[in-house]
């Protein structure tokens, strides 16, 4: 469990219109999650509506005591609804590890940030 977890980014495209509504459907049935940590509702980004275009609108995220058991037990049974290359994008509260799950497949996969930080010491006169 994490102290403190920030969303930094989503983009949570689902198979169709039918798939966003049982997504949402689907997170807001855990009471961990929904509504203290996450609430999500199904939302179409074209006009004319068409199939293509339905994804899931993160309206609230709220990361304390994150639980990565219960939130991955979450990225799984929404799986089949999501589009391949959906993603959320973690930060943990030390700033220092970033991670993304991402849906392909009907899998979800998560992938592991990594940064490196070099401090230089230049001599600029010998």
């Amino acid at each position: 469990m994490r102290d403190w977890v920030e969303l930094e980014a989503e983009d949570l495209v689902c198979r169709s219109r039918a798939d966003a509504e049982a997504a949402a459907a689907i997170l807001s049935e855990v009471e961990w999650l929904h509504p203290e940590r996450l609430v999500v509702s199904a939302r179409c980004h074209s006009y004319p509506e068409d199939d293509l275009h339905w994804h899931l609108e993160v309206g609230f995220f709220h990361g304390f005591d994150w639980d990565e058991t219960i939130a991955n037990e979450c990225w799984l049974r929404i799986a089949p609804h999501m589009a391949d290359g959906a993603t959320l994008l973690f930060r943990a509260d030390d700033d220092m590890e970033h991670w993304q799950i991402r849906w392909e497949g009907g899998k979800v996969l998560e992938d592991c940030g990594l940064r490196v930080s070099w401090l230089v010491t230049r001599v600029l006169c010998s």
